[in-house]
């Protein structure tokens, strides 16, 4: 089955050892986005950065703070090796080399700033200002300084997009959160270098000159007491990756002398693959599509697999696994590829797809699988219908009910409603699967507004051979939307359906009509989104409790669409 990939909700929080990464990674991440936004400062002047060093030096600098920092930065670095080293495909998505990339690279940069700040107050015992450090890195390590800053930055926003990208709120976040990931650094930059370029300027017009004198001479004490251990840690830093290297490339290396097991794919394929890969690796490694929307953390179930066969080829599921599985009533063969690891011959089937590893008409179908999505529903149904079978032909029922839905159905289409279901006595139609809340509203509204009108009077009701009368629901709210029923090879689709409150309360309202003179009840929060202004113009505000839901729905039940119809066209003009 196909699925929208931003459309996925988080299920999971990964195991163990990645919570412990990702939240040593968090903590980092504030403390860097603080630096940031102190060296932001440096636009407005420098005082204001002295004065959010001091706030930001009493909160990192107490004990408590530094345990964090540093505790984080240590358990953070040590994660990281033990997730390199944990790695048993070179075929991973770009983006996961690069974040490695970057993150292998942070610390040999890193450890020379460290030194330069942290460590030359230890040396001096004189507290770094922002204007000292200013003087030592503009403009000698402006480049290694913005190097540094992107480094960091673009290592932890990946990171928190992988971590956030199965939330369901995650694709309409990213309007206000991606600015803000662009600016920050961008701003950063700016400002230190501002600020720098700013101050070493006033220092150089000061006809006294002490000032001057003493910050070159505070400067140059910095620079000599710390420069050997600036050295030294640089060393050892390279010394340590390119151990980490040499045992990444031999564990590579042996594990292609193992030998080897064959897992079986549900569509006949077959391929090789190393004991201790997970299935995610096997089928990167044989560029085989394979979805993992949180990037292989257990964090989302998009790459579960149903097993055919015995389990004894697959590690036993771990914790983190097992809270997943269980969490979406996951069967007893179900297991995650990104944490079930081969030991012996099995046999998969993937149960997601991407979207271009589909073959069929409907690989671009967001709705194959599940999403959630605020959408309005249109019940409609015919009033008395039961009377009217009775005393009409069964000709002259098909005939009349295919007429009638024939010019409901024409309505819908052309508000961009999608007819969700049919049933003997009406129709359930679906408003914004790919417009915006409010236009689904008003194209439901106005929908449901034509439906009547075609009904009451003018060429529908002359084109029905029995007069017939109708009742409307209307309701929008959130709601899982896909297709269900649809067949495992996709050729044959079934219509996109709503599953939620949302649905229910559209079914109550068009209830009301049918013990009422109201043709169609649309609720409270429909008109707001709508903003069709005073109620009472368009028909009578009521509240109805509806069986399942705590409290009442507010609600306008309309006896005449004319008035409802007009009042939609002249507030879209």
């Amino acid at each position: 089955m196909a699925i929208n990939r931003r459309d996925i909700k988080g299920n999971g929080r990964g195991t163990v050892l990645q919570q412990a990464r990702l939240w040593s990674g968090l903590v980092l991440l504030v403390y860097a986005t603080g630096h940031f936004i102190n060296h932001g400062l440096g636009l407005v002047s420098l005082s204001w950065m002295d004065g959010m060093l001091t706030v930001m030096s009493a909160i990192w600098s107490s004990v408590p703070g530094t345990v964090l920092l540093y505790g984080a930065f240590a358990i953070h670095i040590l994660l990281g090796v033990l997730s390199v080293l944990s790695i048993r495909s070179l075929k991973m998505p770009f983006w996961r080399w690069f974040q490695i990339a970057l993150g292998l690279a942070i610390p040999y940069w890193l450890v020379s700033h460290i030194i330069v700040t942290r460590g030359s107050e230890l040396a001096t015992g004189v507290p770094v200002t922002y204007l000292q450090e200013l003087s030592l890195l503009w403009p000698v390590s402006a480049v290694k300084q913005n190097a540094l800053l992107l480094l960091v930055w673009v290592h932890g926003i990946i990171g928190v997009h992988f971590w956030l990208r199965p939330k369901s709120w995650y694709k309409d976040g990213l309007l206000v959160l991606l600015p803000i990931a662009i600016a920050v650094p961008i701003v950063a930059m700016a400002g230190w270098m501002t600020a720098a370029k700013r101050e070493l300027l006033r220092l150089s017009l000061d006809t006294d000159g002490a000032e001057a004198v003493d910050m070159a001479a505070r400067v140059a004490a910095v620079r000599e007491a710390v420069s050997d251990y600036q050295a030294i840690a640089q060393g050892w830093v390279a010394i340590s990756l390119s151990v980490l290297l040499l045992v990444f490339v031999v564990l590579i290396i042996a594990q292609g002398f193992r030998r080897r097991v064959q897992v079986t794919y549900g569509n006949g394929l077959t391929v090789d693959a190393a004991p201790g890969k997970t299935l995610l690796d096997v089928s990167r490694d044989n560029r085989i599509d394979h979805l993992s929307v949180c990037g292989g953390r257990a964090r989302c179930s998009t790459c579960r697999v149903l097993v055919m066969s015995e389990q004894d080829g697959l590690s036993p599921v771990g914790p983190a696994e097992r809270k997943l599985l269980d969490k979406i009533n996951a069967e007893p063969n179900m297991r995650l590829a990104c944490q079930a690891r081969v030991q012996g011959d099995v046999n998969i089937r993937p149960i997601i797809q991407p979207k271009r590893a589909v073959s069929t008409p409907l690989q671009s179908d967001p709705f194959g699988w599940g999403v959630e999505r605020e959408v309005s529903v249109l019940q409609l149904k015919i009033k008395e219908f039961r009377p009217f079978v009775d005393k009409t032909l069964p000709y002259d029922v098909i005939y009349v009910l295919n007429q009638l839905l024939d010019l409901m159905v024409e309505q819908i289409e052309a508000q961009d409603g999608h007819v969700d279901k049919f049933t003997n006595d009406g129709l359930t139609a679906v408003f914004g699967l790919e417009t915006h809340k409010t236009q689904a509203a008003r194209s439901a509204l106005y929908a449901a507004a034509r439906c009547q009108a075609l009904v009451e009077g003018g060429d529908g009701a002359q084109q029905l051979a029995a007069p017939l009368k109708i009742g409307i629901g209307v309701h929008s709210g959130r709601a899982v939307i896909g297709r269900v029923g649809k067949s495992s090879d996709q050729t044959a689709p079934s219509p996109v359906t709503a599953i939620g409150n949302v649905s229910l309360i559209a079914e109550a309202l068009e209830m009301v009509t049918r013990r009422s003179d109201a043709s169609i009840v649309y609720s409270k929060y429909v008109h707001e989104l709508c903003g069709l202004g005073v109620a009472n113009m368009l028909g009578t505000p009521s509240e109805f409790a509806i069986q399942g839901l705590a409290g009442k729905v507010e609600a306008v039940m309309v006896k005449n669409s004319s008035p409802l119809r007009k009042k939609l066209e002249l507030t879209q003009s």
